[in-house]
């Protein structure tokens, strides 16, 4: 087990927070009763390169009635999350296999620390894959001081600057990342920004890397395989494509996609966020009721 991160006695250098908009949220799945609650917020560093584990922080503000209960389901971007919960407490959370859902319940405050992918390993050095789906207690690498401040924030007003102190003291813990953590980094965003990147060959020729190669790193660095993340960037350009065309053709958004049939892009969206194509369209029709029909299981 890796030993516990003592909150540094060393001068910091302050990371400046600035608050993001409009927001990025990609992977967030349409659901008009949750949203309707769901106070969301981002910050990201003014300064990237000066917290080069850190890809933004994210927080979630909502307020239930009594015995009220929803569910918010997202498509994660493939990365850790180090979450402080007014509910729950604080843990790192690894990579899930497919989508992730929140309960809402009562009043509720959530603050992530989006990690860049890889980037975990700036504070916690287990392989990844033993933390595929799950999460670890924080205090398990952060000191008491730390994990108190992070919890804090959890049960505060929230601003750039208690942001910005956080990001601060974590910055001046976090380890540099291994060569090793940046290619990876550098993979996931290639299969980000490129379209015709469809299997794990595809990534491994474009950096002239033996596939063996690259489904090790992404094991022991994300938790996740190549063709995992391959087919959760596809699924998210799916998500846009959904939310800006009116009428979608499912047939053509499948053929923009780079999916053999509309078969296979449908099977896909099912089994990583657990609905149809067919019926997430629609959830996004502005028609009157729908927000009830979309809580209906789906066919």
């Amino acid at each position: 087990m890796p030993g516990i991160i003592e909150m540094a006695d060393v001068e910091m250098v302050d990371v400046e927070m600035n608050e993001r908009k409009p927001l990025q949220t990609i992977g967030i799945l349409a659901n008009d009763a949750a949203h309707k609650v769901l106070v969301l917020r981002q910050f990201a560093p003014a300064r990237p390169a000066q917290a080069a584990w850190l890809e933004h922080v994210w927080t979630v503000q909502w307020q239930l009635p009594p015995g009220k209960r929803l569910a918010q389901k997202t498509v994660p971007f493939p990365a850790f999350n180090l979450v402080t919960d007014r509910q729950k407490g604080c843990a790192l959370f690894g990579c899930p296999t497919n989508s992730f859902t929140y309960h809402l319940e009562g009043e509720g405050q959530v603050v992530g620390f989006r990690l860049r992918p890889a980037a975990q390993a700036a504070f916690w050095q287990i392989p990844a894959w033993q933390l595929t789906d799950r999460a670890v207690d924080a205090r398990a690498f952060l000191s008491p001081p730390m994990v108190a401040l992070l919890d804090q924030l959890a049960n505060t007003p929230l601003s750039a600057q208690n942001i910005s102190l956080a990001v601060t003291k974590l910055n001046a813990l976090a380890a540099p990342l291994s060569a090793a953590a940046q290619n990876v980094g550098r993979l996931v965003e290639y299969v980000a920004q490129t379209a015709n990147i469809l299997r794990t060959k595809d990534l491994a020729a474009a950096f002239y890397m033996p596939v063996r190669q690259v489904q090790r790193l992404f094991r022991d660095r994300l938790g996740l395989s190549p063709k995992n993340v391959i087919d959760r960037f596809r699924i998210h350009d799916a998500l846009s494509l959904l939310q800006s065309q009116e009428q979608p053709d499912l047939a053509q958004l499948a053929t923009e996609l780079n999916y053999a049939d509309q078969s296979h892009f449908s099977n896909n969206f099912k089994r990583i966020t657990g609905v149809s194509p067919g019926k997430y369209r629609e959830r996004l029709r502005p028609a009157a009721g729908l927000a009830d029909k979309a809580d209906q299981p789906d066919k």
